[in-house]
C-alpha cells in the first residue's frame, strides 16, 4: 500500500471514529433527558397525590400529634428528585463530559483537512450563555439550576405542611366513678353505658356526685 492510500485509509478511520463518538454524545444525551422526564414524572405523580391527600385531609397520628400525609408524601418527592439529581448530574453528565472532549480533541486534529468538522465546538460554544449572576453558564449549571430550584420547592412545601398543619390530637374528658353493687352496668349495640338498679321494686334513689353514683331501693 502506497503512503498515499495509507492517508487515505487513516482520513477514512478518523472520520469513522468521530461519527462513533457524535453517536456516543447523542446517547448519552438522551439517556439523560429520559432521566430527567422520568423524574418530572414521578414529581407530578406525587403532587396529585398531595392535593387528594390534602384536599380529603388525610393524617397520620404521631404520639400526641395528627400529622397531614400531604407532608410525607412531600417529603418523599423531595428524597427520590434528589436521587434523579444524582443520577443525572453526577452519573451519566460525566459521561457525556468526556465524550464531548474527546470530540473536541479529534475535530481538533482533522480541522486542517477537513474544515466542516466542528460540531461539538459549535454546540459548546452556543451552549455557553450568561444568565442573570452567571457568566458563560454551561450545561452543568444549568441542570445544578433546574433541580436545586424544584428541590427548594419540594423542601419548603414540605416544611409548611409539617409546621402548619400538624395539629394535636384531641383527648376526650374522663372521670372515673365508683358504682355500688346494686347496679349492673351494661354497653349496648352503640357501646353506650347503661346503669341498671338491681331493685325488686323498681322504687330507686338516684345520686350522682362529682366522682360516684349512689343507688337506695324503696
Amino acid at each position: 500500500m502506497s503512503p498515499e492510500e495509507k492517508e487515505i485509509e487513516m482520513f477514512k478511520l478518523n472520520i469513522e471514529i468521530w461519527k462513533k463518538t457524535i453517536d456516543v454524545q447523542q446517547h448519552f444525551n438522551d439517556l439523560e433527558m429520559k432521566v430527567r422526564n422520568f423524574g418530572l414524572l414521578i414529581i407530578a405523580a406525587f403532587i396529585s397525590a398531595i392535593g387528594v391527600s390534602i384536599k380529603g385531609n388525610y393524617n397520620i397520628p404521631l404520639n400526641d400529634t395528627s400529622i397531614p400525609i400531604a407532608a410525607f408524601l412531600s417529603f418523599s418527592a423531595f428524597i427520590i428528585w434528589l436521587l434523579v439529581y444524582f443520577v443525572d448530574v453526577h452519573w451519566y453528565h460525566p459521561l457525556l463530559k468526556g465524550s464531548v472532549l474527546q470530540g473536541m480533541e479529534i475535530e481538533e486534529k482533522l480541522k486542517n483537512d477537513f474544515p466542516t468538522i466542528g460540531l461539538t465546538f459549535k454546540i459548546g460554544e452556543s451552549s455557553a450563555i450568561d444568565f442573570f449572576i452567571w457568566q458563560k453558564m454551561r450545561s452543568t449549571t444549568k441542570a445544578k439550576i433546574f433541580y436545586h430550584g424544584i428541590s427548594i420547592v419540594l423542601l419548603s412545601l414540605s416544611i409548611v405542611l409539617f409546621s402548619f398543619n400538624s395539629t394535636p390530637l384531641s383527648k376526650k374528658n374522663t372521670t372515673d366513678i365508683s358504682v355500688p353493687n346494686n347496679i349492673t352496668i351494661t354497653l349496648d349495640e352503640n357501646n353506650q353505658m347503661i346503669a341498671t338498679p338491681n331493685c325488686t321494686n323498681g322504687k330507686v334513689n338516684l345520686r350522682l356526685s362529682k366522682d360516684s353514683l349512689s343507688i337506695d331501693c324503696k
